[in-house]
């Protein structure tokens, strides 16, 4: 093999009509669209021979569903600790796993409090880069600062998501329930 290239040396032919076979397999990069027309062309003396393949990209599945929990109650001027357990039902593994846990209006991300995959993005936490096996788990925490001035006895709602690239043949269970503290 020499850029690209395979060649095979082919002893002579001794009988009319003999054959001889020679099978190449690829592997076609990740990034290749599904559709993609791949050609492949064959010399043998002056003869060429051409074919082409189309790309058939095999769709990976994976159901991923999220449980959020937190504290009843919380005071002010503390935090507030999220634990949230992302799974994957498979068949297939889930790459590029994200979880995203929206900022509880009035509060504010403690990345200290927090696992060190999250980062704030905009107005959501969100811990990416994560890729899980069918039948495997990731929990991770997040923690938000409570204001010094904030209401008692308000409340403080939230609700966390997840996602892969794969395909989730069951959306519904990408929302973790809502969790309520006071």
């Amino acid at each position: 093999i020499s850029n690209g290239v395979v060649t095979w040396i082919i002893p002579n032919i001794m009988e009319n009509g003999q054959t001889i076979q020679r099978t190449v397999t690829v592997t076609v990069n990740g990034n290749v669209s599904n559709g993609t027309i791949l050609t492949n062309t064959a010399n043998v003396g002056t003869v060429q021979g051409v074919d082409t393949t189309t790309v058939q990209v095999l769709q990976q599945f994976a159901d991923l569903g999220i449980v959020k929990s937190g504290p009843v109650s919380a005071v002010r001027g503390g935090n507030v600790l999220y634990t949230l357990t992302a799974t994957n039902a498979g068949p297939n593994t889930a790459t590029n796993v994200a979880i995203a846990d929206p900022v509880p209006t009035g509060l504010t991300f403690n990345p200290a409090g927090s696992d060190s995959s999250c980062v704030q993005i905009g107005s959501s936490v969100v811990c990416d880069n994560t890729t899980l096996s069918a039948g495997a788990s990731k929990t991770i925490n997040i923690a938000f600062a409570i204001p010094a001035t904030a209401v008692c006895g308000s409340t403080i709602s939230n609700q966390a998501s997840v996602s892969t690239s794969a395909t989730d043949p069951n959306p519904a269970n990408n929302q973790s329930a809502v969790v309520s503290t006071t």
